[in-house]
């Protein structure tokens, strides 16, 4: 019987080759997107989840309040709060603190030669480190491998670059010239599906004993471990004891616990690790790719009923032969599985071959192989076999319904709702599609928006000479040489430096600031930037009020200046009211000269932020080049020459700021090229259901359209006749759409602190782009049946 049903059901799908090859294209698209999306979203959702002790691991989190008003909240923390929590807070397993640097790490060989690279991702990490997380070392002990001082380990893919096919146990490597570092183990390779990506680590008994008293500088990021019994929300109350102890008198700043897992997703704190991704754009993607194949299955519902009369006879006969309702409930619902099943099996091919092509459009590797890879492919199992049992049931139970004499006479009553559900699923294809496409255009405008706004500060034509790594006590005094001689070039318009450069997050950061006396009890957390008396001029910064630095001054300079975000922290009602107030940090008094205008510092996604500019040259650092004229690569190389003659044992790294300003949006544009890729598949699968309704309906209407024609009816008529059922239900998607488009992106931008205007043109133009791809895909078919000729189609009805 089952061969039977199999070989009906393949003789069906041959006989109507067009319905077929359109639901099983639009089947195909639909799964191999659902699959692309399920991939990236399951790969997102499984960050950190493949520690041993996922479930009791926490990052502790800085909430930051001045004057008892919340200024924002930090993933730093300061390097005492670690022992602090282990004295004050039980509950405690193990803590581990990691600090960041870059630096250069050398390592000579065994023929004298010495290798040098500029590295990042390098931490300094408390000993637990190793047993909290789950990184196994593929050499060494992970109790005591950063035990001692001086100790460090590796990645498997650093200890390559450096040592090649050697075993680096046991070997030593320089940081920044400094003293040599031991090595003691080596890791595995480190997963992706992790917010914390190292290269290497370093015993963080290397930064001496003062570490546990440190309670000024925020540059840690402090990792718990709870014992498993300990209610984390109890734990996260009794933070509250080290703020009593450690704080100033009658603070509201607190500490909170942040679960390991949720750190990829949920946050989006002041300094983060590494940029994150969003909860709401993972689960949005994970909506689409639903809709997507949704649309699909509602293509296949259409035409199913569409060719109902087509079948009507094949019922009436085998029920006169003696067949049950169930049997043919049975072959039609086999009918489904077997176009499903093929569809499958094109998508599945589809995305093997396709995965390197959608690589290269995102600019990202979407995970195919990772350690979670089954979980997606087992929800698209799941989701397939409820999709294709939901979508065969209805048609079945319609169809398998028809009574034998009229189905015979071909007069089958085949509304049964049908035509009614036929509008209805339509309906609903042409307004997910248009809030998908509403999505698109936001999501490209907003990017357009944040590239071309008005940053505050000019960017253009500047080269930035990343900081020296090996400083010593001279470097400071090499600046201003350094300076001299690029300014001696024609192509050099000015030369400035900064220890933080527009688009990367100020690392210098205090919490002990305070304005007017060392005694006050306010304390401030404000960012902080050293830079030359040429930085305001050579970025086309303004002073509102006040003045510049003095030319040359000293690092011992007692001035100070700040932005209008800092004078609005510190309370000043106008910029002129801030001038000649003293500023404390830590011990150092300052004198407030000038108020410059807030410029982005960061992208347009984070608001402006306080930011004081102290004077004088730093031990690191980074260079502002502005230059002039076309030849920008035989001008790099001019300046590459004075840097190797300046800084000979530091690697010469440089980049455009501009550019390195704008990458910062890397992940909107790749979200917008996600977006737009499976945008105009969901538009491809639902234009070629309205493209197969539009052919069905065209060949039963072929006789009406005949006579019609014979009778003198204009090519208009007849297109309104065919066409316009299915416009009117595409005007009533659109205006469905509109309202849960405008919810949907203005719950999207909200994410945004700077973002771009709801305009009209926003909705109207996706509204417009469904209509004329419903005109084209509506007309193809329309034209082509009323130029066919009429003698023909009505000899043969």
């Amino acid at each position: 019987m089952l061969k039977n049903y199999l070989k009906i059901a393949w003789r069906n799908l041959l006989k109507h080759k067009a319905f077929s090859l359109i639901n099983i294209g639009g089947l195909a698209f639909g799964m191999a997107a659902f699959i692309l999306i399920i991939q990236y979203v399951t790969f997102e959702l499984s960050y950190d989840a493949f520690h041993t002790n996922s479930s009791y691991l926490y990052r502790v989190a800085f909430e930051n309040y001045n004057k008892g008003v919340y200024s924002g909240t930090s993933a730093n923390t300061v390097s005492g709060l670690a022992p602090a929590i282990q004295n004050y807070v039980p509950g405690l397993d193990r803590y581990s603190r990691v600090h960041p640097i870059e630096g250069v790490v050398s390592h000579q060989s065994a023929d004298g030669s010495v290798t040098r690279f500029n590295q990042k991702n390098i931490y300094y990490i408390d000993n637990d480190f190793l047993s909290m997380f789950s990184f196994p070392l593929e050499t060494g002990i992970s109790e005591t491998a950063l035990t001692a001082p001086q100790s460090a380990v590796l990645t498997q893919a650093t200890a390559r670059k450096y040592f090649g096919s050697q075993d680096p146990v046991g070997k030593t490597i320089n940081i920044s010239e400094e003293e040599p570092y031991i090595i003691t183990g080596v890791l595995k390779e480190i997963p992706e599906n992790t917010h914390f990506k190292f290269d290497l680590l370093l015993s963080y008994a290397s930064l001496g004993k003062g570490q546990d008293e440190n309670w000024d500088w925020s540059e840690d990021y402090t990792y718990v471990l709870l014992e498993p019994e300990i209610n984390p929300q109890e734990f996260e109350s009794q933070l509250f004891s080290v703020v009593t102890a450690f704080h100033s008198k009658g603070s509201k700043d607190r500490y909170n616990l942040q679960p390991i897992e949720d750190i990829h997703l949920y946050s989006n704190l002041e300094r983060e690790l590494s940029a994150n991704s969003s909860a709401k754009t993972v689960y949005f993607l994970g909506i689409v790719a639903l809709f997507i194949l949704t649309i699909a299955w509602f293509n296949y519902i259409n035409l199913a009923m569409a060719i109902s009369l087509d079948r009507a006879k094949e019922v009436g006969i085998r029920k006169i032969m003696g067949a049950h309702r169930t049997q043919l409930v049975k072959q039609f619902i086999l009918d489904t599985v077997v176009l499903n099943v093929v569809a499958m099996l094109l998508a599945i091919l589809m995305v093997r071959l396709g995965f390197p092509l959608i690589n290269s459009i995102l600019d990202q590797p979407l995970p195919y192989e990772t350690q979670v890879s089954w979980v997606p492919w087992l929800i698209f199992f799941g989701t397939f076999m409820m999709g294709v049992f939901l979508s065969a049931i209805y048609p079945a139970l319609v169809q398998s319904g028809f009574s034998p004499i009229p189905a015979l006479k071909a007069r089958a009553n085949l509304n049964f709702g049908g035509v009614q559900l036929r509008k209805i699923l339509t309906s609903f294809q042409f307004a997910i599609t248009l809030l998908l496409l509403i999505g698109v255009f936001t999501v490209f405008n907003q990017v357009k928006y944040m590239m071309d706004a008005d940053l505050g500060i000019d960017i253009e034509r500047t080269l930035i000479i990343k900081q020296p790594s090996i400083t010593d006590q001279y470097t400071a005094e090499k600046y201003q040489g350094f300076k001299h001689e690029l300014l001696s070039l024609t192509q050099i318009k000015n030369v400035t430096f900064s220890s933080a450069i527009p688009g990367e997050l100020i690392d210098w950061h205090r919490s002990d600031i305070k304005l007017g006396s060392l005694e006050s009890e306010d304390n401030f957390s404000i960012a902080i930037v050293s830079v030359d008396q040429d930085f305001v001029s050579s970025f086309g910064l303004k002073i509102l009020a006040g003045e510049n630095f003095q030319p040359d001054a000293p690092a011992s300079d007692k001035s100070m200046i700040i932005n209008t975000s800092a004078v609005k922290r510190f309370g000043f009602e106008n910029p002129n009211k801030a001038l000649g107030n003293l500023v404390f940090i830590g011990n150092r008094e300052f004198e407030i000269i000038g108020v410059i205008n807030d410029y982005h510092h960061q992208s347009l996604k984070e608001n402006t932020q306080p930011i004081l500019y102290m004077a004088g040259s730093t031990r690191r650092p980074n260079y502002a080049i502005k230059v002039s004229g076309h030849e920008l690569s035989a001008t790099v190389d001019l300046v590459r020459e004075k840097w190797e003659t300046t800084y000979p044992e530091n690697a010469f790294e440089y980049f455009f700021l501009d550019d390195f300003f704008d990458r910062q949006y890397k992940a909107d544009r790749q979200f917008g090229r996600i977006m737009g890729m499976f945008c105009v598949i969901a538009v491809l699968v639902a234009c070629m259901g309205l493209f197969g309704l539009v052919l069905y309906t065209t060949h039963q209407k072929a006789k009406e359209i005949g006579i019609r024609k014979v009778l003198g009816a204009s090519l208009l008529n007849i297109w309104l006749l065919v066409s316009g059922d299915y416009l009117k239900l595409v005007v009533l998607a659109s205006m469905a759409a509109v309202p849960f488009g405008y919810w949907g992106v203005s719950n999207w931008l909200s994410n945004y602190a700077h973002k771009t205007d709801l305009t009209a043109w926003l909705f109207l133009m996706p509204i417009l782009t469904i209509l004329v791809l419903a005109l084209i895909t509506i007309s193809f078919q329309t034209i082509k049946a009323v130029l066919a000729n009429p003698v023909n189609s009505l000899r043969n009805q």
